[in-house]
């Protein structure tokens, strides 16, 4: 149940992180102001980061989290970095337990 909860309020956060932070919602390539989590609205995916000097070395330093989201109308995707995102969280949770003493 738990799990759940945790889930729920990631959804919900992301909802928030968008209407706080974007101005314009529209899709640049369909004008379609409607978008979906993917995979799951739950969790990160990792990029990984690499550059064209040597192999690609897979450790936690060479990922990045971000969250994408897709044009429900196109399929263009828009990803929000989970540095900013998991910053921004922390903001906010600090405001709520300073407003909520």
């Amino acid at each position: 149940m738990a799990e759940v909860e945790v889930q729920r309020i990631l959804v919900d956060d992301v909802r928030e992180f968008i209407a706080e932070k974007w101005k314009h919602s529209e899709c640049e390539l369909c004008g379609t102001d409607r978008w979906m989590s993917y995979p799951e609205p739950t969790e990160y995916i990792y990029l990984t980061v690499g550059s064209g000097h040597g192999p690609v070395v897979f450790s936690a330093q060479a990922t990045v989290a971000f969250l994408p989201l897709s044009c429900i109308n196109c399929g263009n995707l828009r990803l929000i970095d989970g540095r900013t995102f998991e910053q921004w969280r922390r903001t906010k949770e600090l405001g709520a337990t300073t407003s909520s003493r």
